[in-house]
């Protein structure tokens, strides 16, 4: 799954378990509403900031949130560095 999508699922699943709107997540987060619904469809992934001020809102740390949506998109949360030239010394 797109992580996009996938990150969008997590987020309307959190905010429904706290019962917020989106109108209440997006104030609590310093964004618009549209903002939030536009994650929430899969539009775009968020920006680390966005991310960062979801999480807040949230009260999760950002790694949760983010760990979060991986879990959803299936895609593994560390990607082998080792085997990357620039991490090579």
């Amino acid at each position: 799954m797109e992580f996009a999508v996938a990150f969008g699922r997590v987020l309307r699943k959190l905010r429904f378990e706290q019962l917020l709107t989106q109108h209440d997540l997006g104030t609590r987060a310093s964004m618009q509403p549209k903002s939030v619904s536009s994650l929430e469809m899969g539009r775009h992934a968020p920006s680390l900031e966005n991310l960062v001020k979801l999480a807040s809102a949230l009260s999760i740390a950002p790694w949760d949130l983010l760990k979060l949506a991986l879990e959803e998109a299936e895609l593994p949360d560390q990607a082998p560095l080792s085997r990357d030239p620039v991490f090579k010394r």
